[in-house]
């Protein structure tokens, strides 16, 4: 933007120039001529209604420049903009897809957890039920003999008694 105002104001200042300095030289030629001040008056009045003519097309050149140059502007900010919006709504829609892929990890590694959790559990409890019968067993292994040592000495004692 900054090297597009930089060359229209030199043209602008180069334009300047040249009416500027058209306008002086008619005006020193129409003063050393040899003219009758009816004369020097009406070529002066052709060089001032000259002046204003190209001032008034200069002017309006300008408004016509300007009118385009924000013209220019206001669509390359409408153009921005929308490039911003879209931008926002394409970040807004990877981080939602980011969060989904996240949620979809957290809740894929809870249902890991939770099944080898219960296969765990399940194995310790097989283990101790194991362990429980293999007690009850022992248990009643011991039982069973301490009872036939008890019955076998009760009548070892009944005979022997009397």
């Amino acid at each position: 933007m900054s090297t597009v105002n930089t060359t229209e104001s030199r043209s602008s200042s180069l334009l300047l120039g040249t009416v500027v300095g058209a306008a002086t030289g008619a005006l020193v030629a129409l003063l050393m001529a040899p003219k009758t001040g009816r004369e020097l008056r009406s070529d002066l009045m052709e060089v001032v209604n000259t002046i204003q003519t190209k001032g008034a097309e200069y002017m309006a050149m300008a408004k016509e420049k300007a009118a385009d140059t924000a013209s220019m502007v206001k669509e390359k900010a409408a153009d921005t903009a929308t490039m911003v919006k879209e931008r926002g709504s394409e970040l807004i829609e990877k981080a939602q897809q980011t969060t989904t892929t996240a949620a979809d990890a957290s809740h894929e590694a809870i249902d890991q957890a939770a099944s080898v959790s219960e296969q765990k559990l399940n194995q310790a409890a097989d283990s101790a039920h194991k362990a429980l019968e293999s007690a009850s067993s022992a248990a009643q292994s011991s039982l069973d003999k301490a009872e036939d040592k008890t019955d076998h000495s009760t009548s070892f004692y009944s005979t022997t008694r009397y």
